[in-house]
């Protein structure tokens, strides 16, 4: 997998998804944003009603703002 490789290395990453198929990858990612209301919205540590990707800007200012 894709994002458990990147993690592996050290190198932070996000995966955005809509389906099932997509839980493995959303739930591994620093950052997983699911686009559905489906079986990706359960894993997802956030979701988005709408397909805007314009949310991931307003997920990672509000991450910053935390630490």
């Amino acid at each position: 997998m894709v994002i458990k490789s990147l993690r592996k290395i050290k190198i932070q990453c996000a995966m955005v998804g809509d389906g099932a198929n997509d839980c493995p990858a959303i739930k591994a990612a620093d950052l997983g944003i699911s686009f559905a209301e489906t079986d990706a919205a359960i894993s997802a540590p956030f979701s988005s009603m709408s397909s805007s990707i314009s949310c991931v800007e307003n997920i990672i200012m509000e991450g910053k703002c935390t630490t």
